[in-house]
């Protein structure tokens, strides 16, 4: 956070003002793709997630109960099984 450029780099990320969307990107992904997501993520719901899933690129898609929209941090005895696996 305090490096320089650190705060365009956070305000163009909530503002969504650079680069592909994640639907764009998806789209269009050559690799399959696991996807997980906090069933509790304040910022981007679960429907959301869900959505995403629809895309032929997905292979799976991981509800994890109770994390939040960094479960890789909050719940990582949730996420790092499925890394290892």
């Amino acid at each position: 956070a305090e490096d320089p450029g650190a705060a365009d780099v956070f305000i163009a990320f909530t503002r969504y003002s650079q680069g592909p969307l994640p639907e764009d990107l998806l789209e269009v992904l050559p690799c399959p793709a696991l996807l997980m997501w906090g069933t509790e993520d304040p910022w981007e719901p679960i429907a959301l997630g869900r959505n995403f899933a629809r895309f032929s690129c997905v292979e799976e898609f991981i509800e994890l109960p109770g994390a939040g929209h960094c479960p890789q941090d909050e719940a990582p005895e949730l996420v790092n099984p499925i890394l290892q696996r």
